[in-house]
Formats: structure tokens, C-alpha cells, sequence
């Protein structure tokens, strides 16, 4: 057996993508060297995916762990202690686990009910804050922003969080990073055109996991 096959055949385990990572929670085990870096995609998610690996005597082999995305490696999917869905809301606090884990909660025990948007008004205008992951936190899944001047099936305005400032379908997001943290401040800001012959919108927030 060569030092490239040793290496490949002495790593097993999970990791989570995240762009460029290190292995997180295992071990390895190599005769000749210590597994580097290496580069995780959405398109890895999934079990038993190959990859190229090189230790530190520069032997490349390649070997096969689970890919979790971002939202298993919060919830602890894959550790052998059930599964959390995206869409569940497994603590019973009115909030689905995957709305909380975009709004910055750090278990899904977390009572997220405390981070979900506060709303005022402003000369007229409807002014929603509130804080979300950053984009390289949160992969694929996206945090909407909905509106609409009358509750009815239907009349939401579906709008993707922005990760920059922009007005996005007529509404005003303004995205302060917050320094050291893996989350941005948003303040989204929907005009008083809006609202309907009572001067009434509302707002709500939604998580989607493609």
C-alpha cells in the first residue's frame, strides 16, 4: 500500500460545508502526515462524497465523508440524536427551526421568539428590524421578507433578504455587518404607498431551504 492509499483509507468521519473548512468534529488518523484543507460545495452535501486530500508530506489519496450543510451541523442532524427539519418547530416557541437558526439563535432549544422583527412607523412607512446570518453562514438557504397592506391568501410581496444595502422591489434594506459576528443588522423599509386606505401593512419574515 502507498502513502497516498494509507491516507486515503484513514479518514472517516462528517464535515460541514461552509466554503473552504477544515474537518470539524473527528478525528484523523493518517500513517504519514495530517489531513489538510479541503474545499466543501453546496454540491457536496450529501453522504459518502469523494474527495482529494493531501497530507503533509504532499501524498494525495482520496477519501469519502458526509457532508452536512449548515443548518445540520446547527440543528445536530447526523449525530445519531434524531432529525430536525428545516420547516419544524421542535422547542414549541412559535418558530420554525429554520427561521430561528437564520435569525441567530444558538441551539434549536433557544426560545427564538425574542429575535423575531420589531416593527414601527416612520412618516407612514412600515420599518421592520431585525438581525440575520450572513450569507457565508447560512449556504443556500435564504431569509425572506414579506409584506402586504390586507392579510389575504396570496397578497405577499416575497422578497431575499440582501447580504448589501439595496432597494429590492421597492423596499429599502439597509445591512449594517455587526463587527466580529456572524450576523448583519437589517432594517427593511417598506413606503407608506404601500399601505392600504386605512394606512395599514404588515410584515413577517420566512426561511427557505432549496
Amino acid at each position: 500500500m502507498t502513502a497516498a492509499e494509507e491516507t486515503a483509507t484513514s479518514f472517516t468521519g462528517t464535515v460541514t460545508y461552509g466554503g473552504t473548512a477544515g474537518i470539524t468534529g473527528t478525528s484523523a488518523a493518517f500513517v504519514d502526515g495530517v489531513l489538510t484543507i479541503v474545499t466543501i460545495t453546496p454540491q457536496n452535501i450529501g453522504n459518502g462524497v469523494s474527495f482529494t486530500v493531501v497530507d503533509d508530506e504532499s501524498h494525495t489519496g482520496s477519501t469519502t465523508f458526509n457532508v452536512r450543510n449548515l443548518f445540520d451541523s446547527w440543528s445536530g442532524n447526523g449525530e445519531g440524536n434524531g432529525t430536525i427539519t428545516f420547516e419544524e418547530d421542535a422547542n414549541n416557541d412559535g418558530v420554525a427551526e429554520g427561521l430561528a437558526w437564520l435569525l441567530g439563535a444558538t441551539t434549536p432549544s433557544e426560545n427564538a421568539s425574542t429575535r423575531l422583527p420589531l416593527a414601527g412607523e416612520n412618516t407612514g412607512d412600515l420599518v421592520v428590524d431585525f438581525d440575520c446570518l450572513k450569507s457565508s453562514q447560512h449556504g443556500t438557504a435564504t431569509l425572506h421578507f414579506e409584506y402586504s397592506n390586507n392579510l389575504a391568501l396570496g397578497s405577499w410581496t416575497s422578497i431575499v433578504v440582501p447580504e448589501s444595502s439595496n432597494t429590492v422591489n421597492g423596499v429599502l434594506f439597509t445591512v449594517t455587518p455587526i463587527p466580529d459576528s456572524d450576523m448583519n443588522q437589517i432594517q427593511a423599509t417598506v413606503p407608506a404607498s404601500q399601505a392600504n386606505g386605512e394606512g395599514k401593512m404588515f410584515g413577517r419574515l420566512r426561511g427557505n431551504m432549496p
